[in-house]
């Protein structure tokens, strides 16, 4: 099941969205203005290579606009890497599901490695031989929907074996601070991806970029769409660059929240991985649990992705993922789920 089928199965009226990693807080002031000012432009094509933006994105990244390539939202950088890289991809599980969900419609052969045996403790546990088979290798970085960091050290390591590309997917960057961009110039065969979706406030226009080597920039440019940025996006983006101690202070209310739903939903008896992301997982005891709580969220017009019914490759078992939003959204959702549990109590063995 695609996102789209997904959201189809979720939809509430005039309720609280956590099934997704946007909203949240709202864009900055000046990410507004900056809207608002391209709508008597909007009969332009933008017909500038992205300059400016791939320069504020290179100055904010810490590299060069020649190793910045944007893109139409973190998914088409997806698809425009797994359309010219090979026909067998490797990926963990579970983790973010656009990498198999493209790959498939790519047709490629897919291995999908067991991260999480134990249903509890994540590891990327790729061997020699499953990197030396793939064309296309997958680490998403904090993972979703498992929040964990998979360490520097192991990715280099990666890096030395594969035969093809390894592609870190850093959509949650601005909430753990991890990265490798400054390992593109030195492995040409690393590209990362990043997004304007989740820390900026901006999930609705599409933004996202690439950032790898120059070379393999410029060979991932000539398979997009010409004028896959609009015009809108381009300028919000800069402006949100321009804004960043504003996003700063969201991004630490955002943690903030994230941690303390953590702890509420522990003395509840839940088990709550504990997340470097914008994003919380749940673990209960059964799945008839799982879904006891799911149907009394959403009642309560609170949408969640749970275990079977979302995009997460390999997610098997009673699972729950839930967005980490604004202060008010995360008391109405702890609300909601203490009045549940406090009715009939969820326990599941809190270890690790």
């Amino acid at each position: 099941m695609n996102f789209i089928m997904a959201t189809k199965k979720n939809k509430t009226a005039d309720g609280l969205r956590l099934d997704y990693s946007g909203g949240g807080y709202p864009p900055a002031p000046s990410v507004s203005k900056a809207v608002r000012d391209a709508l008597p432009k909007l009969n332009l094509y933008p017909y500038e290579w992205y300059d400016e933006l791939r320069s504020a994105i290179a100055s904010y990244s810490g590299v060069r606009k020649e190793n910045v390539l944007p893109t139409n939202g973190g998914d088409e950088a997806i698809g425009i890497i797994t359309s010219i890289f090979g026909k067998r991809s490797l990926i963990p599980a579970p983790t973010y599901g656009q990498y198999e969900y493209i790959a498939r419609a790519y047709g490629y052969s897919i291995r999908l490695k067991d991260c999480m045996p134990d249903g509890y403790n994540y590891k990327v546990a790729y061997t020699n031989s499953d990197l030396r088979w793939a064309t296309l290798t997958w680490i998403c970085n904090p993972n979703n929907p498992t929040g964990n960091i998979v360490p520097r050290e192991d990715i280099e390591d990666f890096l030395h074996e594969t035969g093809g590309l390894l592609v870190v997917d850093e959509a949650h960057y601005e909430f753990c601070g991890k990265t490798v961009v400054d390992m593109v110039e030195r492995y040409d065969n690393l590209a990362v991806i990043r997004t304007f979706s989740k820390a900026f406030g901006i999930a609705g226009l599409r933004l996202g970029y690439i950032i790898a080597n120059e070379r393999l920039v410029e060979r991932l440019n000539s398979s997009k769409q010409e004028f896959n940025v609009s015009r809108v996006s381009r300028d919000a983006g800069i402006a949100a660059l321009r804004s960043l101690p504003y996003y700063r202070r969201q991004i630490r209310r955002t943690i903030a929240e994230r941690d303390l739903t953590e702890r509420f939903c522990r003395s509840l008896g839940i088990f709550a991985f504990e997340s470097n992301g914008r994003f919380i997982l749940l673990r209960f005891s059964s799945r008839k649990e799982l879904y006891r709580v799911h149907r009394s969220l959403k009642a309560d017009g609170i949408t969640t992705f749970v275990s079977g019914d979302s995009e997460f490759s390999g997610l098997r078992g009673p699972y729950m993922r839930i967005a980490a939003g604004s202060s008010m959204q995360m008391r109405r959702f702890r609300k909601a789920i203490r009045k549940v549990i406090i009715k009939k109590p969820v326990y599941s063995a809190n270890k690790k």
